[in-house]
Formats: C-alpha cells, structure tokens, sequence
C-alpha cells in the first residue's frame, strides 16, 4: 500500500525566531534604503550578464553608421582628414535624401592648412540644412541648483524639467560650421561604462542636449512625429550587440558607390539604403578617439553608442528602474512570502521554497529586462532574504547541536548503567560458578535468579542505546526493492509472487477473487489489475459492500428512477453503468446477503440489470474484481454465500499475504513511508526490530499509520529519530517481548537438540513466527557465541548448545561453520572495512539490530586474520 501524498504540516514551535528574524530582515531594508541606497547600483554590475542571457536585438532599421576605419583613413592621406570628405560625405547624403545626418567629428578649430575646405564643408552643411554637429563638456557633475541661463524663459514642455546636470570647460564646434548647422549636441557621458547620458548639460551661459538627442528632434520634426521619451534628465543605454548588429558602411565604399551610380556602373553598395534615415558619420579607427566597454564588445566606437541611443529612443527601450522605494516593496513582498513559508514549513522544504520563489523572481527580473526593459533590483531582495534564511538555519542547527549533545548525556548514561550492569553479571557468574564448584555454599537458586535478573537488564539497557542510534539497514533498503503500480515489496518478499499474477491476470477480463486480511492493499491490487488491463482508459469504480445496507447497495450498484422511492427527485446511474468499459471493484463482497447476490449474479452473467424502480433493461461492459477478508469456501458450507456466484467470481484468485509473513517488506515499507513524511527522517535500531518482530494485525495500513504517528511526534520535538516512544503503547509493549524472544528462541531449540526441523518447528510454537526470523535470531546467537569465545568453533558450539552431548554439539558447530563460510566468501581482506561493509547489506539486511555490532567485530577480526 502507498501512503496518502496529502500532508498538512505541523507549525515549527521556533515560529517566534523566525518572525523575529524575519522583523530584523524588514529593518535592516529600510535601513538601506534610506542610508546606503548604493546596495541597489550593484545590480548595474549585472547588466552584461543580463545582456549576454537576452542576446542581440535587431536595431531601427532607420539608422544607417557610415564610418572611417583605420584602412579609409590611411587610402585618404592619413589624419587628420581633410574637410572636403566629410564634405562630399555630407554632400552625397543630401542626394540620396538622407533625412538626417549626424557628424560625430568633433570641428573646433578652423584648418589653416585647407581654408577652401572648411569654406565648402560650412557651405555644404548650410545647403543640407540637416546636419548636426558634435561638442563636448570637458567635465560634467551633478548640480544642485538650476543652472538654467535661461530661466522662466525655456521653451513650452520644458518648463518641468529641473537641469541637474553642470558642465564646465565647453568645447563647441567652429563658428563658421555651428552657426549653419541645424543643431549641436553634447557626445558626454556620465561614466566609462556608457550606461547613463545626460539628455541637457548646462553651464552659466547656455544648454547642450545630446547629440543624440538633437539628432533625433531634428528627424521628429521633419517626420512630424513627437519624441516623447526626453521628459528626464538622464536616459539609460540599452546595449542591442556589437556593431555589426547595425546596418554600416565604410566611407570609401559610400563614396565609390556613389560615383559609379553617377557613371551608370552598378554600385557596390545598396544607395536606396540611405533615403529617409537617419545617417551617422563617424570613426572607428583605434588610437582616433575613445572606444568603450559595452556587454557585446570591450571596444565599442562612439558612433555605435549614438547610434545605439536613437534606437532607444524610436523603439522606446530605454532601461529603467524601479527606484529605490519600489525597489523596497518589491523586497519587502518577497520577503513577508519568504516568512510565512518559513513560519509554516521550516525544515530543508521549507528552505528549497524560499530559494524557489527567489529564483522564479529571478527568471521574472530577465524576462522584465529582456521584454519590458526593466531593471528590477535582485541584489537587495537576496540579501534581505538572507536573513531570515541565516537565522532560520542558525536556529534549526543550534536545536540540533542541543538535541545532539542530549542524546550523548542520555546515551552516554545508558551505556554507563549499562557498563555497570556487565560488570555485576561477570561478579555474579564467577560466584555462581564457585557455588557449583563448592557444594558447602548456600543455594545457588538465588543467584541464578539474580543472573537473569541482570542479563533482563542488560537487554533493556541495551535495547535504549540502540533506540539512540539510526538503523543503518534503511540506507540499503532500496537494493531489491520494486514498485509495481502502487505496490512495494522487495525482491525476496512473497509479494513478488503476487505482483506475477497481476501482471498475468491483468491482460485478460476475466473476473478476479482477491483475497487478504484488513489492511494488505485490496484495492491496490484491484487498481494495478485495472491500470495493467486493456481497460486502463475507462473507469475503475470501488465500492465498499460491507458499509451499505442491502436496500442502499442495490441503489448504489444499479441506480434508481426519479420516483422510485422517497427523496428520489431525479434519476441516478448505478455504480455498473459508471464503470461501463472500465472496471468495477467490490469490497467485502461476503458482507452481502444471498437475495442480493442473486442480482449480482445476473450482472455477471448477462452483463445487463433494471434500475431500481425502472423496467428498462441497462446492458454493461464491466469487469469485475471482488475482494473478502473471509473464507469464502466456509461461508457457502453455512449458506451464506452462492456457490454459483462465488464460481463466477472466482475465474482468478489472488491471495495477498498479510504483512507478519512479508519479513522482507517491512523496512522497504517503512523507508517509503518516511520518504513520503520527510526525506531526513530515520527509524533507531529497536525500533527497526520492533517494527520487524511486531505481529501487525492492520497490515500494511497500520504500519503506514504508525509511521505517520510517529513522524510527527519526533518533529515536534525537532528530531529527525524516530524513537520507540513515538509508537502507539501496543508496539511500546512488545519490547519485553523482544527481549525475551532470543531466550525462548535459544530454549525451544535446545530442547529440539538442533534438529534439521527445530527451527520450524520453533517458529510453529512461538504463534506461527516467520522461520526467517527464528533462523536469523539463531544465526545471531551463533555469531555472538563466536565473538565472546576468541573464534574458537568448539566453545563457541558448546555455548549455544548448552550441554556436552557430542551430537548436539556437533550440529551446532556445522551451522556456525556453515555462516561463517557464507560470511567469508564475499569477503576481500585486500579491502578495507567500510567497502567490505558496503558488499555485505545481504548479511546484515533481516539480521536483528542487536547483532548488527557483532557481526562487525567478526567481519574486522576476519580482516585482521585473527582467525581463519
């Protein structure tokens, strides 16, 4: 049987720390906020990584680069050029009508060399009447006053907008070329980066928009279109790739093109490109001006950044932020769903949600920067949720260290009782000896008495340590082990057998029998026929007989007609005509009564059945699968239970075992129901053996309900153990039957003089005990004699057996050789003891827990050839 997956967890009882926690977490936000804002500039250092996830974005196609690279610039007679080509340049775009063309040459200073030159550039920008030109502030800060030179006299829609931005150190283009420009704009920008422009620098005298700016007000006006974003006083760059990503030309290229068009030879270049773009001319020669690091390229020319911020602009992608304060209420919501997750779950769950829900707002905050341009914070929340994430795991691993060292002071007091306890039984035995050997001394009944008396302590005391120590045979418990639809068994469980049926039966339609106590999973294995079956896509009904009175049942199997009966105001399908072409389960069949079974029996034979109150005849297509915790056999010899129906059902028969008979199932079962409580949870070592030895007459149901019951107990005391004491009172109590169970084990063989069916015959004896266990137990008993006699095989025999008796002692000494030469043969004294210990999960799987450190000290010994 598989546990329910619904699980509502219990609240932690350190709920105050982590609200407290969670409290020091919202301060220390607001604190930042306030008084150390530059926690939200680190996620600037995240850009490129933001960039490079997002990829290259295909630029406005209305921008076209014309640059001079290094090779142009040597063919036109080296640096610095001479006017006439920007000239010419300028001169060819105004041909093929270029809307705008922006020169990112910086013109200062008129050249003395070539007056004529600067007299037909100046000319030539006149004549286009759409050129802008660049200039530069030689430093820029921040100001905190209006620098404005101009006042209550800014032009309408400029009226709102404070000028932050101070520049000194002015250097505007020549005035022959400034004053026939149709604009100049500033190329400065506010860090190396090339992150963030100041759309307006200001000094005492004027206001310098950005070239790119005026650039683009320029082409506004002449398509008639408002800008629209230039409402701030800073823009953000928002890098689209390289380059190469824009549409751009060499010069020469430009120039040749042009000339063979003239000439009417087929240009190199496409000329139409240029009509109604926006044209940048600028240089991309390396040692010719400043090139810039940028997430796509570590040297990226100016004219690309200008570029880049006109394609900003026309497609209105600009980066922005989220400002500090709601930066801070995004922080704060993240953090109060990180608390109450904490607060409800605050285990490694509970963690792994927190890094969750931090996670997906990572996916969110790329998909913001990468569809939206936004730049939300994911630093701060990070750090914030740091806190209660610190706090909870300090918490949880100080209760830990505490629970731990509680457990030493306990175990090691045990073991200190338990040291003692020794140490009074050696005394004890010594004496009793000496009475034997002395007949002068007084009765020796009291002190075989007293003996027992010790040895019943010494298991006791033995039993609690191993009830502070995890069972180690749960890490293996998955070795073997199988599911099948729902159902898990291991490998050398009679389960197996089961599962081999369901798999054969399955493929037919015939009607099946399924037999077991209360509790072994009926309905699993009802469910895994179906789901295995030709019928898996249709309907699977169960129906519970045994809880429906006769007249209920018939209602609930046939259905009934609106009027059939009183409260019967509309008609109801049957549970038959629901499981049409699907399967129909029923449990308790041997609940119903023979008039019933009657109707059942036609059902199966005809396939067809009336509702109640109806006289129209239903037909069905349903396989039947029935299910009893009763000897069906007995109850058709008392007349209470059809024969003819019992044959009909009985086409297959499948007899679950119940889970006392199932020895191999138990620690697969009960690993797979800690699993399904929480993946860190363990079982000690009595438990493990009072789970193993324990009669379980719910079955697998109760098994799985203790496992529950326990599991929770041992997490409100924040342990990951689960101890004997979180077990219902009647598994506490078979603990001293636990303990006993070796001694009577031990004296029913001895009587039996080791027979080769004495240990059968002592499982019979004790309640139809599994004869896996009793050889187990024996098995332990062997070892341990082994142990306590220094490897010697004859002592070691004669203890066991309890006499002198040749023959007894003889059959004896043939088992322990017997495990021995098991044991050694999967042993490599070439390795070590862990990786022995890793191959020998067989030897160590159903060998009861308190044998478990014996056989270790055998399996070292072995390895240390102190015996052979």
């Amino acid at each position: 049987m598989l546990p329910s997956s619904d699980r509502t967890p219990t609240p932690s009882p350190s709920h105050s720390k982590h609200l407290a926690s969670g409290l020091a977490a919202v301060i220390l936000l607001i604190l930042t906020t306030i008084f150390y804002p530059a926690v939200f500039s680190v996620d600037e250092s995240l850009l490129d990584l933001r960039c490079a996830v997002r990829g290259e974005v295909e630029p406005d196609t209305n921008i076209v680069l014309v640059y001079f690279d290094a090779e142009d610039i040597s063919a036109l007679g080296g640096w610095p050029l001479r006017r006439n080509y920007y000239a010419l340049l300028i001169e060819i775009m105004s041909r093929l009508d270029a809307k705008v063309v922006g020169l990112d040459v910086f013109l200062g200073t008129r050249n003395r060399e070539f007056p004529e030159y600067d007299t037909l550039l100046a000319a030539v920008i006149k004549r286009s009447g759409n050129v802008i030109l660049s200039s530069y502030y030689k430093s820029v800060a921040p100001s905190t006053s209006d620098s404005s030179p101009r006042g209550g006299d800014r032009p309408p829609g400029e009226a709102d907008r404070a000028i932050i931005w101070k520049g000194e150190g002015y250097h505007a283009p020549h005035g022959d070329f400034s004053e026939h420009a149709a604009a100049v704009g500033h190329t400065n920008f506010l860090e190396p980066t090339v992150r963030r422009v100041p759309l307006i620098v200001a000094d005492t005298a004027q206001e310098i928009g950005a070239f790119f700016a005026e650039v683009l007000k320029v082409y506004s006006r002449r398509e008639n279109t408002p800008a629209g974003w230039d409402k701030g006083q800073e823009v953000r760059t928002n890098f689209l790739g390289p380059l190469g990503v824009f549409r751009a030309f060499r010069s020469v290229e430009v120039i040749r093109s042009f000339e063979y068009s003239r000439l009417g030879i087929g240009p190199t270049i496409p000329l139409q490109t240029f009509e109604g773009k926006i044209v940048l001319l600028g240089i991309v020669a390396e040692g010719l001006g400043s090139f810039y690091p940028t997430p796509f390229s570590q040297g990226f020319a100016p004219i690309g950044v200008h570029a880049t911020l006109i394609d900003n602009a026309l497609q209105n992608r600009f980066l922005s932020d989220t400002g500090r304060w709601s930066g801070l209420l995004i922080s704060l919501l993240i953090l109060l769903m990180s608390v109450a997750i904490i607060y409800w779950r605050d285990d490694a769950i509970g963690v792994l949600l927190v890094v969750g829900i931090y996670g997906i707002y990572l996916i969110l905050t790329q998909l913001a920067f990468s569809y939206f341009t936004i730049i939300l914070p994911t630093v701060q929340p990070g750090l914030v949720l740091a806190v209660p994430l610190g706090v909870m795991i300090f918490v949880e691993h100080r209760a830990t260290q505490d629970l731990l060292a509680s457990i030493k002071r306990e175990k090691s007091s045990i073991e200190s009782r338990l040291r003692e306890k020794e140490l009074q039984l050696g005394l004890l035995e010594r004496e009793l000896t000496d009475e034997m050997i002395d007949p002068t001394r007084p009765s020796q009944t009291e002190l075989t008495e007293r003996v027992k008396q010790i040895k019943d302590e010494i298991r006791l005391l033995s039993s609690q340590v191993a009830d502070l120590e995890s069972d180690r045979s749960l890490m293996s418990a998955g070795q073997g082990v199988h599911q099948f639809e729902g159902i898990v068994y291991d490998r050398q469980s009679k389960m197996g057998g089961v599962v081999a049926m369901i798999d054969k039966v399955a493929r037919t339609s015939a009607n099946v029998l399924v037999f077991g106590e209360s509790g072994t999973g009926k309905e699993l294995v009802a469910k895994a026929i179906h789901k295995r079956s030709e019928r898996r896509n249709g309907p699977f009904v169960a129906v519970n007989c045994g809880a429906l009175t006769e007249t209920l049942l018939e209602t609930e199997l046939f259905g009934h007609e609106k009027g059939a009966f009183t409260g019967a105001v509309k008609d109801k399908p049957g549970r038959f005509e629901l499981a049409n072409d699907g399967t129909i389960f029923l449990d308790e069949i041997a609940e119903t009564s023979p008039a019933f079974q009657v109707k059942l029996l036609r059902v199966l034979q005809e396939g067809e059945f009336e509702r109640v109150g109806s006289v129209r005849t239903v037909k069905v297509d349903v396989r039947v699968i029935a299910a009893s915790n009763k000897n069906l056999k007995s109850l058709i010899d008392q007349k209470k239970f059809r024969e003819d129906l019992y044959y009909r059902l009985n086409v297959f028969s499948i007899e679950i075992p119940p889970l006392r008979d199932r020895l191999p199932d138990i620690a697969a079962l009960t690993a797979h129901f800690l699993r399904s409580e929480g993946h860190s949870l363990a079982v000690s070592e009595t438990v493990m053996s009072l789970l193993t030895q324990y009669r379980w007459p719910g079955n697998v149901r109760e098994l799985e309900t203790a496992i529950k019951r326990a599991a929770i107990l041992s997490k409100s005391e924040n342990r990951s153990l689960l101890r004997v004491k979180d077990f219902p009172t009647e598994i506490q109590s078979s603990v001293n039957a636990l303990l006993d169970l070796e001694d009577k084990i031990l004296d029913l063989l001895r009587s039996k003089h080791f027979s080769r069916s004495s240990i059968s015959e002592t499982a019979h004896e004790l309640g139809g005990l599994n004869r896996g266990t009793v050889g187990e137990y024996f098995r332990g008993l062997c070892l341990t004699s082994f142990f306590e006699h220094k490897w010697d095989i004859k002592s070691a025999s004669r203890a066991v057996a309890g006499t002198d008796d040749p023959e007894v002692t003889a059959r004896v000494s043939r088992k322990i050789s017997e495990y021995i030469r098991n044991l050694t043969a999967e042993i490599d004294r070439e390795e070590s003891f862990e990786e022995v210990r890793s191959h020998l999960n067989a030897k160590y799987k159903n060998l009861p827990q308190r044998y478990h450190q014996v056989l270790d000290e055998v399996v070292r010994a072995y390895l240390d050839a102190k015996w052979e």
